[in-house]
């Protein structure tokens, strides 16, 4: 005679590994489409200084290309800590503090990018 088998049984452990496995399946949807609605804003192209000059901001690309011909000089305002650690080559490092007291280390008539 043959036991009959309890497919029932067998199949009870895998529903709740099938309910976990759809509800994070459906939270990550949720993120997705959640997240992908959302818009960095545009820059605005000039920033007003207090001294009421504007300075124009660029993007990547720009300062990519500015980079590649080498027709602007890097500024790199972090502190001497993270300059050292990592930063663009060939950039001045004047930390932003010290900035007032040294702007005469750089040429007015350079393109000056700062990061």
């Amino acid at each position: 005679m043959t036991k009959p088998t309890n497919n029932r049984a067998k199949t009870r452990p895998f529903i709740p590994l099938l309910v976990l496995v759809g509800g994070v399946v459906l939270v990550a949807a949720a993120l997705v489409i959640g997240l992908g609605g959302l818009e960095r804003p545009e820059p605005s192209p000039t920033v007003l200084l207090t001294d009421n000059s504007q300075v124009q901001r660029i993007g990547v690309q720009e300062a990519k290309a500015a980079y590649d011909n080498d027709s602007a000089v890097f500024l790199d305002v972090r502190s001497a800590e993270a300059y050292i650690e990592l930063h663009i080559t060939g950039a001045v490092n004047i930390p932003l503090g010290e900035l007032e007291a040294r702007i005469g280390e750089l040429d007015s008539d350079d393109w000056i990018i700062t990061y």
